[in-house]
């Protein structure tokens, strides 16, 4: 039985999915409107920079999350050439063992 990877590649396009319909979310548009609203009070600047921080820290785990998915696919490929060929390899000495080329 050698490994499929329609399971693993589901999972990691559920991955990006879920990354990808939060990409929205993490602009936090709401929290940069309300600064940009009340840029006046003195709390606007801190709100703004604060936004700006918590952006640019969720973009960053937005690319984790999308190579870790990306990762995954690279494994499960290199799992599963690994697995053909170990099965490839067992099939030509069960060949040669019965006599065969």
């Amino acid at each position: 039985m050698l490994l499929e990877d329609g399971p693993i590649r589901r999972k990691s396009e559920d991955i990006r999915k879920a990354n990808s319909s939060g990409r929205a979310k993490r602009e936090l548009t709401d929290a940069a409107a309300v600064g940009k609203a009340h840029s006046g009070w003195q709390s606007g600047p801190a709100s703004d920079d604060c936004v700006r921080a918590w952006q640019m820290r969720l973009r960053e785990l937005g690319d984790l999350v999308e190579d870790a998915a990306e990762g995954l696919n690279k494994a499960m490929d290199r799992e599963i050439s690994t697995d053909h060929s170990i099965a490839d390899e067992m099939r030509k000495a069960a060949s040669r063992m019965e006599g065969g080329a």
